[in-house]
């Protein structure tokens, strides 16, 4: 035996037990040991119900969020396209962007009413699109610029209402 799997497995045990103390350690407690200040705890851990919300309102604004694109992209703003865009990726995009926003409502804020869902998705949206614009591209153009910020925070304003209505609604 090596000494040093004996030291790490020491620091293990002092690590464990210190959160044991504490109670911050997920195994042991009853909240994740991440949990927000102003976050809602939830009521019994062992229910299934914050899983179920994620993966119901995850799909659903996976599904308005590709359609609203299908729209704004695919049928109003084509020249915006190269048509050389795979489905796939596009789809999983929506999908993983979509369970950002289901799992922060459901497991951080407790946020389930369209309004509330749209206007953090207003802030998020645009703070999000500020990034990505400056991020990904070398040309600043005032047109495009407004253009991009506009479609993409109301389509992600839309799409957190929608994730925080379906949340609201299930059980």
């Amino acid at each position: 035996v090596c000494s040093s799997d004996l030291r790490w497995n020491a620091w293990d045990d002092v690590i464990i037990n210190l959160f044991k103390q504490t109670k911050r350690l997920p195994l042991f407690s009853r909240q994740p040991f991440f949990y927000l200040k102003n976050s809602v705890p939830l009521k019994n851990p062992k229910s299934y119900t914050h899983d179920k919300k994620n993966l119901i309102s995850g799909l659903v604004g996976t599904l308005v969020y590709f359609f609203l694109g299908w729209l704004v992209y695919g049928i109003i703003l084509t020249e915006s396209t190269t048509g050389e865009e795979s489905m796939l990726f596009i789809f999983l995009g929506c999908l993983f962007f979509s369970f950002i926003f289901s799992y922060v409502f459901v497991s951080l804020t407790a946020i389930s009413h369209f309004k509330e869902g749209f206007s953090a998705g207003l802030v998020i949206g645009l703070l999000y699109v500020l990034s990505w614009y400056f991020f990904m591209n070398m040309e600043f153009d005032l047109n495009e610029f407004l253009q991009e910020v506009v479609i993409g925070t109301l389509m992600t304003a839309i799409v957190a209402g929608v994730v925080a209505f379906v949340n609201g609604k299930i059980d």
